[in-house]
């Protein structure tokens, strides 16, 4: 099997229309209604702290940018495009009354408009969080179809993989295994893997892996109570531009504390290893700058401060 590596946006275009017959096929054998499924046995919710997290910039570029509501949960996430080079896209959450993501509603910047194109509704269910999804066409909002799929959740309904480590057919009478998959210790994902291998007929081979190995520390990340009950926000959190199949991913930014070191393997390339620094805010715990030298990554952060 011959594997290349390829551009992300050539990437995308290619595998786009294999990625969503993946997550199709996985949510296929699903048969029970929407309807906000069980509460029972659904951990309280962490306290969110006086500093949220407005802003997230990776090597001074943009990534995410959060707008709250009265109860400190985010309410709207907007999206950075990088054609653009700025925040266009976004997606509106809504919660239940445990405080868990019950919807989110999504609109995209097509034709200089900006338009809705999908709206979730999310069942818990445990050991897993069932999404359904109604597709909208463009400027016209016809619906243009619906969808199911899911994540699986560790006992906290934490995120543990998504997609599937079988092997699936695509396009082109070809064959790819997709998946994201991660270890936990309480909070903190201390190992996570990022999958895409695609065989085509017709089109060049792809193959990529990430694997992180990370340690803790005791100081708490203000990211985590922000998305210990929202998936779906978590998902678009870990990686930069969402849901690029060529993206990198920052698994560290869903764990209860702050990360103090890594070991990272990109592809067949050696193992990286790297310290992490911090700026912290004057006078708090928060960090504004987390910075990773042994593979060259800052991520910066911004806060609105609420009591």
């Amino acid at each position: 099997m011959y594997f290349v590596k390829m551009g992300r946006y050539a990437c995308m275009a290619i595998l786009l229309p294999m990625m969503i017959f993946l997550f199709c096929q996985c949510g296929k054998d699903h048969v029970v209604s929407p309807g906000g499924g069980s509460n029972q046995d659904r951990p309280p919710l962490p306290d969110p702290g006086q500093y949220l997290v407005t802003y997230i910039s990776v090597n001074n570029i943009g990534k995410d940018s959060m707008v709250y509501n009265d109860k400190k949960q985010v309410a709207r996430k907007w999206e950075f495009v990088p054609f653009y080079r700025r925040f266009m896209n976004y997606v509106d959450y809504t919660y239940d009354a445990e405080g868990y993501v019950s919807t989110a509603v999504y609109y995209n910047y097509i034709g200089g408009y900006t338009v809705l194109t999908r709206r979730d509704t999310i069942e818990w269910v445990p050991g897993k969080v069932n999404i359904y999804s109604t597709l909208y066409s463009g400027q016209t909002g016809a619906v243009s179809g619906k969808d199911t799929w899911r994540y699986k959740l560790d006992n906290n309904y934490q995120l543990t993989i998504e997609g599937s480590k079988d092997t699936f057919p695509s396009f082109n009478e070809g064959r790819m295994v997709h998946y994201i998959a991660s270890n936990r210790e309480k909070e903190d994902i201390i190992w996570h893997k990022y999958v895409l291998y695609v065989e085509s007929n017709h089109l060049p081979d792809v193959a990529n892996s990430r694997e992180y190995t990370m340690q803790y520390g005791i100081e708490l990340n203000p990211l985590y109570p922000m998305i210990a009950g929202n998936p779906l926000l978590a998902r678009a959190i870990l990686s930069d531009v969402f849901p690029d199949p060529m993206d990198k991913t920052y698994p560290w930014l869903l764990s209860k504390h702050y990360v103090t070191g890594m070991q990272y393997i990109e592809d067949d390339k050696p193992v990286m290893t790297s310290t992490v620094s911090y700026t912290l805010m004057n006078n708090t715990r928060v960090a504004t700058k987390q910075v990773f030298p042994g593979i060259q990554l800052e991520l910066n952060y911004r806060y609105i401060k609420m009591r």
